[in-house]
């Protein structure tokens, strides 16, 4: 299996554990919102960017897409893996407002960046989904990858602790410091 092989697989396990995790802290407001936040010029960068087209053709590849819905169906985004990082860093003012200001707010924000901080593997301060050529992804170390996939599986773990038993100690703070908030 070649590197890029790796991360794709591994990425695609991750997406899935983190896609799983927002449905169910999101589900109770996103279930009865009538408001539609997801745009089919996000959707598109699912197409457009390699990295994420590589995921979707590889796991998703039997969807099709809409021009005027995007990847959204009446039951909510249609691809399992591939979706653009905004996709998990975005939750609208209803969802931020109820977490309040303290730490269950801070695990949210952590958790919209866990994807984002694995794609920081491409060469320089760029991103995956950065990374316009087939070429410059095949030059992907997976040594890097692992590393902050490590961290993020780490930071996954401390908040489904955090999220099921409403308590946060020095060590899982520390854990979660290890993701990037700026870009």
């Amino acid at each position: 299996m070649s590197e890029l092989e790796r991360i794709l697989t591994e990425y695609a396990s991750f997406e899935t554990k983190v896609r799983k995790m927002n449905a169910a802290l999101c589900g109770p407001y996103c279930g009865v919102c009538t408001d539609i936040c997801c745009k089919p010029h996000f959707c598109q960068e699912a197409i457009d960017i390699p990295f994420l087209s590589l995921l979707r053709e590889r796991f998703c590849g039997h969807l099709r897409y809409s021009k005027a819905h995007g990847w959204l169906t009446r039951t909510g985004c249609a691809l399992s893996v591939g979706r653009p990082p905004v996709c998990y860093e975005f939750f609208c003012d209803t969802v931020m407002l109820a977490q309040g200001n303290g730490t269950r707010k801070y695990g949210f924000t952590v958790l919209s960046r866990l994807l984002s901080h694995i794609g920081r593997i491409a060469p320089g301060r760029g991103h995956l989904v950065e990374i316009m050529n087939l070429e410059d992804l095949l030059n992907l170390r997976y040594s890097r990858f692992k590393k902050r996939l490590f961290q993020a599986e780490t930071a996954f773990e401390t908040l489904r602790s955090f999220f099921e038993k409403e308590v946060m100690d020095d060590k899982m703070i520390f854990d979660l410091s290890k993701i990037e908030f700026l870009r």
